[in-house]
């Protein structure tokens, strides 16, 4: 597992479920590493993104947020991508969400598209809706625990 600076650079969007009394918290994870992030500015940093998970978060007493350990990953949904995408070349696994149509190449290679050109549409209008937030509620922090402190 990579670790420290080597990580894998993620950004969480977190959606207000009002009607569930939860957060929906969306993880989307780039092939960029954490410890060059400063080399690029705050949107740059998931121009492009290799997968996205889903959780719900709930507060907590002391109102400070639990996540579930659980997830659903929403992309890849190529079996190729799921399971050996550290051994693949980065340029076989990355996509732009800002790019209408953008799939990772290696998607393309495992048949027919029309189901996963439609999950990728989903999260794409998710995270174009959580960068539509402007950073008004942003922090940059090591994990999402640390968030909650920032």
């Amino acid at each position: 597992a990579l670790q420290n600076a080597d990580r894998q650079l993620e950004r969480m969007y977190c959606f207000d479920d009002v009607g569930a009394s939860c957060r929906v918290v969306l993880h989307v994870h780039t092939p960029f590493r954490w410890g060059d992030r400063k080399q690029k500015h705050p949107k740059a940093r998931t121009e492009f993104v290799t997968s996205a998970n889903v959780r719900h978060a709930w507060q907590k007493r002391d109102g400070s947020f639990e996540q579930e350990q659980g997830k659903w990953f929403l992309v890849p949904l190529a079996r190729k991508l799921q399971q050996e995408w550290r051994a693949l070349r980065e340029n076989e696994i990355r996509w732009q969400w800002n790019v209408p149509g953008s799939i990772p190449p290696a998607e393309r290679s495992e048949g027919p598209v029309t189901r996963a050109m439609s999950r990728y549409d989903d999260v794409r209008r998710t995270i174009q809706l959580g960068e539509s937030l402007g950073f008004r509620e942003y922090a940059e922090t090591l994990s999402w625990t640390d968030t909650e402190n920032a």
